[in-house]
């Protein structure tokens, strides 16, 4: 039987392979893989979901606590608001907004911090030092009060 090597070759498993046996053994990590695509699935499904209408009331059903009636029968899971509205029917719907505009806006950050990095990296002279002297006065501010009034 011919071979078509005298010497075999192991291939190392590649970088990405590498990384992704490292994050499956750590127990902490996939947990919260599956709990971000839980909430992934949730925000996009969750209209579907929602037993109730997000502006549907209940007369009479004010104020509920969550999950038992008297009668046995779990109608308002998370219970009621004051004008009788479904709470989980609202938190399923609400959350698709909260977290794609939270989404939007990790993802408008980011890339202007790439676009600042490769310009900040690739060039040299004056561009480069009033890039870095804006960037040094912006971290020179702290950020819970650029927060405050940035929210004011």
């Amino acid at each position: 039987m011919p071979y078509d090597s005298v010497y075999s070759e192991k291939r190392p498993p590649g970088t990405l392979r590498t990384a992704w046996r490292n994050f499956y053994g750590d127990a902490t990590a996939m947990i919260g893989l599956y709990g971000c695509a839980g909430l992934a699935i949730l925000c996009i499904f969750g209209g579907w979901f929602a037993p109730y209408g997000i502006d549907q009331q209940f007369l009479g059903y004010q104020l509920l606590p969550p999950s038992w009636s008297r009668y046995g029968e779990v109608s308002f899971f998370l219970g009621t608001d004051d004008l009788g509205r479904d709470v989980l029917s609202r938190l399923l719907s609400g959350a698709a907004p909260t977290v794609g505009g939270a989404f939007v806006v990790t993802l408008a950050a980011t890339l202007c911090g790439l676009l600042l990095g490769v310009v900040a990296g690739a060039t040299h002279g004056l561009r480069s030092a009033v890039l870095n002297h804006i960037l040094d006065t912006l971290l020179s501010i702290p950020s819970l009060l650029l927060a405050i009034i940035v929210v004011a």
